[in-house]
């Protein structure tokens, strides 16, 4: 829309994505809301998990360790994160998308793998995108894939699950059991994608039908991992944000 000679749906776009004060040029926050962003800083090398900066790896992945060789998650699923995953999972809002993409993409070169690798996104069943009208891991990893230049591979969810969010631990193990499934991955490095890593459960079902398809190594990438503290909360509730 035009308003004299202002265009202002281009007044929305310089606005903060956080607090709707004017952004930085060039930038969806302002300087305020995006030195606040929960940055995952310190983290276990082998699952993701925030750690002391003293640490090199948690207590789980040295008594258990999940089947990934190696989770990268930029961010903390809190506040304004959690918000826009949210906004953009539940809600359609391509807008928070879009800026979750451009947050993901500042972290990307952390990511280059000399393996010439290959990205595959977990896949949603296509009841459930219906249901929301999209697959909004698909649409992060078609834009990952191509600011990477990896080829984008497609896995299938053989049946409809219960939404992870409303599991305990133990029911998120038995819903993702051998529900994943993927093309030939022989002698293949793959990255997986996902949105929000929390138990690593789905991940790790999925690195596993890797695996038995041939990949050798497979590792995880996701846009934020919830702390331990918050793996009971769902993500359909409204997330805490900084005020």
């Amino acid at each position: 829309m035009v308003w004299g000679r202002v265009d202002i749906t281009s007044l929305w776009a310089l606005r903060c994505q956080g607090c709707l004060a004017l952004a930085m040029p060039g930038k969806e926050w302002c300087r305020r809301c995006f030195e606040h962003l929960p940055v995952n800083h310190s983290a276990c090398p082998r699952c993701a998990h925030p750690l002391p900066a003293t640490s090199s790896s948690c207590g789980g992945c040295m008594k258990q360790p999940l089947p990934m060789d190696h989770v990268f998650s930029p961010f903390l699923y809190d506040e304004d994160i959690a918000w826009l995953i949210v906004r953009f999972k539940h809600h359609a809002d391509f807008r928070a998308g879009h800026n979750l993409f451009r947050l993901l993409e500042g972290h990307l070169y952390k990511v280059s793998d000399a393996d010439s690798p290959a990205l595959l996104p977990v896949p949603s069943h296509v009841s459930r995108c219906r249901e929301r009208g999209f697959d909004p891991v698909w649409w992060l990893a078609q834009r990952v894939a191509r600011r990477l230049a990896w080829p984008l591979l497609e896995a299938h969810k053989r049946r409809a699950t219960p939404r992870q969010q409303q599991l305990t631990r133990a029911g998120r193990v038995k819903n993702q059991r051998q529900v994943f499934e993927v093309p030939d991955m022989t002698g293949k490095t793959v990255w997986l994608f996902d949105d929000v890593m929390t138990t690593g459960t789905t991940l790790g079902s999925l690195a596993q039908a890797c695996r038995a398809r041939g990949a050798c190594r497979v590792n995880a990438l996701t846009l934020a991992r919830t702390p331990a503290s918050h793996e009971s909360a769902s993500m359909a509730a409204s997330p805490r944000r900084t005020p």
